[in-house]
């Protein structure tokens, strides 16, 4: 039980970090330093991110 709960410890922390990752990229992309496509993946990299919040939070009503 303890592994899963590091486990889900950690998927916690990288839906934060996703997060982050997708609001630096949009600066970087406003302050001309990066591509716009750079938004793009930032994108799917958030959406991977709301989909593994929905399923801790769904197991956590479980």
């Amino acid at each position: 039980m303890e592994a899963q709960n590091n486990a889900v410890t950690f998927f916690r922390a990288t839906v934060h970090g996703r997060i982050w990752v997708f609001l630096t990229f949009v600066v970087l992309v406003l302050l001309g330093v990066a591509s716009p496509v750079l938004v793009l993946f930032g994108t799917v990299d958030l959406l991977g991110a709301a989909w593994t919040w929905s399923v801790l939070r769904r197991d956590a009503n479980a």
